[in-house]
């Protein structure tokens, strides 16, 4: 059976082409306007200009991150209506979805806790400079993570998690000595379980 890829593989090599394609394009820009690399990009995103432009950060990411996640959870809902309801179970234990939605929620929390903090007395560089970083990891992972998403509810790779659930089950009890009657039940179960949606899965095709 063929393995799925992590987000750490499958994903790397996307975040990386759009950040060197970002990278370049700002950098042909900045040669445009400054012809020089004498300044220091650092103190222009930590001065007064990049302060306006940082109080607007919150509505933006809250905005871009906020979309991303309803459309996420409305595939996952109509792949869970279409082949079985242990998708959104599957989706919501995997360790990449929760990576990064909590990676989304704790960038909106940050960025607007940043705004908040803005005052008239100084420029928190530390702060301006993490929220810059936040919110342009945010957008650079947005596509890999689609990519993901759209792997992860493929029918192909539904059926495999759900064929690992129920063997899963089964080699809990391997190995064993003496296994309680108990766990046997268990395992009966998970096995049963997994049949059932795997056929509903097939039904519904």
């Amino acid at each position: 059976m063929r393995q799925r890829r992590p987000l750490s593989n499958s994903g790397l090599v996307p975040f990386l082409i759009l950040f060197l394609a970002s990278s370049l394009l700002y950098g042909l820009l900045w040669l445009v306007d400054y012809g020089t690399w004498d300044h220091n990009p650092l103190v222009l995103w930590t001065g007064p200009a990049a302060y306006d432009v940082l109080v607007n950060f919150a509505e933006v990411t809250i905005g871009v991150l906020g979309a991303a996640i309803t459309v996420v959870a409305i595939l996952v809902e109509l792949a869970s209506t279409r082949y079985t309801a242990r998708v959104t179970e599957l989706f919501v234990r995997d360790r990449t979805n929760a990576a990064v939605m909590g990676f989304f929620v704790v960038t909106s929390v940050v960025v607007l806790w940043v705004e908040m903090s803005l005052g008239e007395e100084g420029q928190p560089k530390a702060m301006m400079l993490t929220a810059t970083v936040l919110q342009t990891t945010s957008l650079l992972i947005l596509l890999p993570y689609f990519t993901y998403v759209f792997d992860f509810l493929s029918p192909t790779r539904v059926i495999e998690r759900i064929q690992q659930a129920g063997s899963g089950c089964v080699r809990g009890l391997s190995g064993r000595t003496q296994v309680q009657r108990e766990a046997i039940e268990e395992a009966r179960t998970g096995v049963i379980l997994s049949l059932e949606q795997l056929g509903d899965i097939a039904l519904n095709s």
